[in-house]
């Protein structure tokens, strides 16, 4: 699963946050993520076995959904699937088009996670 290999990163990244700002411990890790880039249980999970022993062992670690760039080959049309729906709406609005109800859609800007913000205790 690629959700360890990400969340180990995260964690690196987070330990190099708090090392560099002289911190203590992190306690809220904020993450950035695209529909369809992971799956939010196996990163949550991932993270908090990658997170053990380190300076983000007591970490939060908070999900936002990025908006995604969608066109639809059917009627030409682009859209966007926003972060302000359900994780759950997001992965069924991804694949449909909110013009034709098509399913032929393409994803314009690759899925990915992005670290936003770490919170440290100092």
């Amino acid at each position: 699963m690629h959700e360890y290999g990400i969340a180990a990163e995260l964690v690196e990244a987070v330990d190099q946050s708090v090392r560099s700002h002289q911190g203590r411990r992190a306690s809220k890790v904020v993450v950035g993520v695209s529909p369809g880039a992971v799956e939010e249980q196996s990163l949550r999970s991932a993270f908090d076995e990658a997170k053990r022993n380190t300076c983000a062992s007591e970490a939060q670690l908070v999900l936002e959904v990025a908006p995604q760039d969608v066109y639809c080959l059917d009627c030409e049309e682009r859209f966007v699937v926003g972060a302000f729906e359900s994780e759950s709406s997001l992965a069924t609005r991804a694949r449909t088009c909110t013009n034709c109800g098509g399913t032929a859609v393409l994803a314009l800007n690759l899925p990915g996670v992005v670290l936003r913000s770490v919170e440290i205790e100092v």
